[in-house]
C-alpha cells in the first residue's frame, strides 16, 4: 500500500472514529496521531500527494513550534514547512492557499508579500487594498508600496505556475486530521 493510500486510510479511520464512543476515539488518536500520521504524511508528500504535502507542512510547523526554544533548527523547519504547504497550494490545494493567505500565517511565518499574493489568489473578487487596510487597522501591519508590488509579482508567478501545473480550479483539501 502506498503512503498516499495509507494516509487516506488513516483519515477515514480517524474521521469515522470521531463520532464513535469517546474512549475508542481517544484510543485511535493515541495510536495513530501524531507520530504515525506525521510519518505517513511525509512519505505521501514525497510520493507527490497534495494532501500529504499540506498536512506534512502544517504538522512540521507545529513540531518546529514545540522545539523553538530548544534548538536553532526552528527557522530551518519553518521554512521547510512553508515550502511543503506552498507546494500543495501550487498544485491547487485550496486549504494550503488559505493557510498561506490568512489561516496559518503566524504558524508558517509567512512573509507579507507571499501572504498578500495568496490572499489575492484565494479571494480573486476582493480588493487587495481593502485587505491591506484591514491588516493595518486590525493587525498594525504597515505594508509598503514595494511589498505590495512584490506581492503582485508573486501572484502573477503563482497564476503561471498553476496554469503550468494544469490546475484549472482550486480543490478543496481533504486533510481532515484533528
Amino acid at each position: 500500500m502506498s503512503a498516499t493510500q495509507e494516509l487516506h486510510r488513516l483519515s477515514i479511520l480517524l474521521d469515522s472514529d470521531e463520532y464513535d464512543d469517546e474512549d475508542e476515539y481517544q484510543e485511535v488518536l493515541d495510536e495513530y496521531y501524531p507520530e504515525v500520521v506525521f510519518d505517513t504524511a511525509h512519505k505521501a508528500a514525497l510520493e507527490g500527494s497534495i494532501n500529504g504535502m499540506h498536512l506534512y507542512g502544517i504538522m512540521l510547523a507545529n513540531k518546529a513550534i514545540e522545539i523553538k526554544d530548544q534548538t536553532k533548527d526552528y527557522q530551518h523547519l519553518i521554512v521547510e514547512a512553508r515550502e511543503w504547504v506552498a507546494k500543495a497550494a501550487k498544485q491547487g490545494c485550496m486549504g494550503a492557499m488559505e493557510d498561506l493567505a490568512s489561516e496559518q500565517t503566524e504558524l508558517l511565518d509567512v512573509p507579507i508579500e507571499l501572504q498578500l499574493a495568496f490572499y489575492k489568489l484565494v479571494n480573486a473578487d476582493d480588493d487587495l487594498e481593502e485587505y491591506v487596510a484591514y491588516l493595518k487597522d486590525h493587525c498594525s501591519y504597515l505594508i509598503t508600496v514595494e511589498q505590495r508590488t512584490k506581492s503582485i509579482e508573486i501572484y502573477n508567478e503563482l497564476v503561471k505556475t498553476l496554469e503550468k501545473n494544469g490546475v484549472k480550479e482550486k480543490k478543496v483539501c481533504e486533510c481532515i486530521f484533528p
